[in-house]
């Protein structure tokens, strides 16, 4: 697909610069392809122009070829006869292309603006499950985005499902909702709820059959007046134990604070936009199976959010810790790989090691960076750390499954 650069309409004239002028450093130019009728290069100005006709209603590429010279350069050798010099330029080369698309003057150009980026995601990492019952069924109204990988990582084989929803091409006044679930009645099952009223900015979680029966709130603001950018929490069914505390990068909820290590671990993320940060509400636990992930999104007639999360499991509610952070939009991808390590080390996993692989690294995706990397176990003789650059995920209206090779455990 080409991506048109400009949009004239009948009776424009097109005047792009192509090259610099013979003043100032024009050198060559010559077309890649044929230009639209009447369409020239003037070397005098560098200029492109072109004053398209009715005939030319549509889509049009310019692709050509120019050198600008940079300065000259003394270039000194010795023949037969003996020495010799010349002054040569220096030149710097460019393979170029221009779209534009030519509209009729009667009709209205259509004009797309992107929505903003604003994605709620969910993340549950736990360990695989046996085989013959991994099957999961989506259902979903687009726009979203499901992702699933497996993570063979020694002695703890682990799925990490992720589910995100761009809140910025919501409409208003509309109600949205999507489920991710494996059928099964079998099975005692523990439901976990996080409401995240936007407006209000208070978060509201949880947990059916509760571990204790008080309603907890904890307001962030009250116990540090900076923090006034974070939601109120309400837990309900969550440890009597919940406090505020800090952490490197934000404020802690909950902290088991005991030298008990589970021998598998789960863990669930939500994150939701906020003005111009992002907010993360985290939960690292003991083992849990994954049954259902269900979401619903509504916007109302003024355009304020609610995003509510329902993900039931079977095991134990027993979370290790609880934090919570914010971020920037600039950040964000940064900040991601950072939790995606963390949560690794939660996991048992000691290092990382960028694994090779012949896939471009600028096209690669976050996510096929981030489980191409191999997994091992520290020694001395252990690769070093690398850090890659990483890119956001882009929600997308299509249903993804990868499944990494078996053949050495990636991460």
């Amino acid at each position: 697909m080409i991506v048109p650069d400009d949009t004239l309409r009948l009776g424009d004239t097109l005047n792009y610069r192509a090259a610099m002028d013979t003043a100032t450093g024009f050198y060559s130019f010559h077309w890649l392809s044929q230009p639209a009728d009447s369409a020239y290069f003037d070397p005098t100005t560098g200029n492109i122009t072109w004053i398209p006709r009715r005939e030319d209603l549509g889509e049009h590429e310019f692709r050509f070829y120019a050198e600008k010279r940079l300065k000259e350069q003394l270039i000194s050798d010795v023949d037969d006869l003996g020495d010799r010099h010349r002054i040569l330029p220096v030149l710097e080369e460019a393979e170029q292309t221009y779209v534009v698309i030519v509209i009729d003057t009667v009709k209205p150009p259509v004009i797309y603006i992107p929505p903003p980026y604003k994605p709620y995601i969910v993340s549950v990492y736990t360990p695989s499950k046996t085989e013959g019952n991994e099957r999961f069924i989506f259902d979903g109204v687009p726009s979203f985005d499901v992702k699933i990988n497996e993570l063979d990582i020694p002695n703890n084989p682990s799925t990490f499902h992720i589910i995100s929803a761009n809140l910025g091409s919501i409409k208003k006044d509309k109600r949205v909702d999507f489920s991710y679930s494996l059928n099964t009645d079998s099975i005692a099952k523990i439901t976990l709820t996080i409401d995240h009223d936007l407006a209000e900015n208070v978060i509201h979680a949880s947990v059916e059959p509760p571990v204790d029966t008080d309603t907890l709130f904890l307001n962030p603001t009250d116990w540090r007046s900076e923090l006034h950018h974070y939601p109120t929490y309400r837990f309900n069914g969550f440890p009597e134990s919940l406090r505020l505390g800090e952490t490197e990068n934000g404020i802690s909820l909950f902290d088991r604070d005991n030298e008990r290590k589970p021998k598998k671990y789960a863990h669930i993320s939500i994150s939701t936009p906020l003005a111009d940060n992002r907010h993360r509400l985290s939960i690292n636990m003991t083992e849990i199976e994954l049954w259902t992930i269900k979401v619903n999104i509504t916007i109302d007639s003024t355009g304020n959010k609610k995003a509510s999360t329902t993900i039931i499991f079977s095991g134990e509610f027993d979370p290790q810790n609880i934090t919570a952070e914010m971020y920037t939009a600039e950040n964000m991808a940064k900040r991601a790989m950072e939790l995606q390590y963390k949560i690794l080390e939660f996991m048992g996993v000691d290092s990382t090691a960028v694994a090779e692989t012949p896939v471009v690294e600028e096209k690669k995706t976050f996510f096929q960076r981030l489980f191409s990397r191999k997994t091992e176990v520290a020694t001395p003789a252990a690769a070093p750390e690398v850090e890659a650059p990483v890119t956001e995920p882009v929600p997308t209206d299509t249903v993804t499954t990868e499944v990494p090779p078996v053949t050495e455990p990636e991460n």
